[in-house]
């Protein structure tokens, strides 16, 4: 079972509890954040470049949390792959003066070995990128900290000309899950995710997406047959995270090693789907049967406590692109 203030997630029943709570005039982030990191003797912060780790960056010297951190530098054949997240949390270390360490690792090894699949059976994933993530936590974890990784916002977007919300769904559960394997079979305390740290919490988020329609007249709107999470989210969720506190390195059109390293081996053979028939599809077939899977279909069962709170924001949401005369954000995706 996994609970924190905000949802209860029962695996075995395949339910997910989420307890929702409207947050005051008096309610804001700093204050919910600072209840939860005011104990931390020492952290350690996940630094892949990211908005979202960058953010936890901030926390620590705001509210002067000794503090560490920590990102992977991924190569192929001697050549640096991870390049935008690399420089991007480089230029935040820079900037903060922060303690900061580069954990190299040869992801071409790392991919062919062994060890991908034993943390794959171990924590329960059929993901290269969490395993990597968790093959890097491995290297570098103490009992001493505790770590700080980057995750999501929450957003209010248009879907099937509907005003509707992203909040905690069955993919970002599952998502989850490995990560907590992780962390409590090492005995590590760990946040991974500001957006559910407290019930009043996705109020306030969604209440910084309104104020992104106010002040800039644009709105999200989600594609129902994408394949996967939208690009114009970076710019709402730079948005919240800078609001709460500035000081961001702009990370622009950062472009994940995982899609490098994707484009290369497509460049490289022809085939365009060559990393998912040389490691995506073999993993996958390999955790098929492993009882310890999550489920592949959305079968868990989602319950909301106040889910009047969710419906409310839908209807806040499709009056404010009325109001402000609201556009979708548009961004393109081009390869060369």
């Amino acid at each position: 079972m996994i609970k924190n203030n905000l949802f209860t997630l029962d695996q075995d029943l395949m339910m997910c509890q989420i307890n929702l709570e409207q947050r005051t005039a008096d309610d804001n982030a700093l204050d919910i954040i600072y209840e939860n990191v005011k104990d931390i003797k020492h952290a350690h912060i996940s630094l892949s470049g990211g908005v979202d780790s960058q953010f936890w960056l901030r926390v620590c010297e705001h509210f002067n949390i000794p503090y560490t951190a920590s990102t992977y530098l991924t190569t192929w054949q001697g050549a640096p792959i991870n390049t935008d997240d690399f420089t991007c949390a480089e230029m935040t270390a820079k900037k903060f003066n922060s303690d900061w360490n580069v954990i190299e690792i040869d992801i071409e090894k790392f991919l062919k070995s062994d060890e991908l699949r034993s943390v794959a059976k171990q924590y329960k994933t059929d993901s290269q990128q969490i395993c990597l993530h968790l093959h890097y936590f491995k290297k570098i974890i103490n009992e001493n900290s505790t770590f700080l990784l980057g995750s999501d916002a929450m957003y209010l977007e248009v879907k099937n000309n509907i005003p509707d919300l992203s909040i905690l769904n069955y993919e970002v559960i599952t998502t989850s899950i490995p990560y907590y394997n992780f962390f409590k079979s090492n005995n590590i305390k760990f946040i991974k995710d500001v957006a559910y740290l407290d019930k009043k919490m996705p109020s306030i988020l969604l209440d910084y997406n309104l104020q992104f329609i106010k002040e800039h007249k644009k709105h999200l709107e989600r594609n129902p047959n994408a394949s996967s999470l939208p690009a114009e989210r970076l710019e709402v969720k730079s948005y919240i995270w800078e609001s709460i506190l500035p000081g961001t390195v702009n990370t622009l059109i950062k472009v994940g090693g995982f899609e490098r390293l994707k484009k290369y081996l497509a460049m490289k053979s022809g085939v365009y789907n060559q990393f998912d028939i040389d490691y995506r599809i073999p993993l996958q077939q390999y955790m098929t049967n492993d009882p310890g899977m999550p489920s592949k279909k959305s079968d868990m069962r989602i319950v909301f406590r106040n889910k009047e709170i969710l419906d409310n924001y839908k209807k806040k949401f499709g009056n404010a692109i009325t109001k402000y005369n609201s556009t979708p954000i548009q961004e393109y995706l081009f390869d060369f």
